[in-house]
């Protein structure tokens, strides 16, 4: 008896979830593509099986993880714009028209505890907490008409840049 009230609720969300997925080919289908939520490039095969998701990320925005090791400071010039005390990274700055440089975790840099937990991996290897404090919010200047990709680009060329990447967002009708 659980049995078949196990396959018949199997059947039953199945059903929704094909009902669900062909009213949203059907909207998309009237609405167009004109409808900035349904994007032209998706493919023609996309969305059958699995939920559909667009990720779009925030213009002239990058998150920007500094390597451990660097020692990036900042300050304002005269003119008022962001000068980084390396010359690579500053030519980055100077290129983008870098406007705000914003550290989003500034608290959780390397601190010392009296006893911290550490986590271990299978092999039995300690795994270090990551150093958060060098994490930024890079807003850039717009009307330099720069890309984010070519944003995340020149700060992947730099060596003192551990990661990079759009700042996506959760919700494709925000505007910050």
């Amino acid at each position: 008896m659980k049995r078949t009230q196990i396959i018949f609720a199997l059947l039953l969300v199945t059903a929704s979830l094909f009902a669900q997925v062909q009213s949203f080919q059907h909207e998309r289908a009237n609405l167009g593509q004109s409808d900035s939520r349904f994007p032209s490039n998706l493919p023609a095969s996309y969305g059958s099986s699995r939920a559909i998701q667009v990720q779009q990320y925030r213009p002239n925005q990058v998150l920007v993880k500094f390597a451990d090791s660097s020692t990036i400071t900042t300050r304002r010039n005269k003119k008022g714009r962001l000068v980084a005390s390396n010359s690579r990274l500053n030519n980055v700055f100077q290129t983008l028209g870098v406007q705000e440089m914003e550290q989003l975790m500034p608290l959780t840099g390397s601190q010392r505890v009296a006893n911290p937990k550490r986590i271990k991996s299978v092999t039995g290897k300690i795994i270090n907490d990551p150093d958060l404090s060098k994490l930024y919010l890079m807003k850039y200047d717009s009307t330099l008409n720069v890309s984010v990709q070519d944003a995340v680009t020149m700060f992947e060329s730099l060596s003192e840049v551990e990661f990079v990447e759009p700042k996506y967002c959760s919700d494709s009708n925000s505007s910050s």
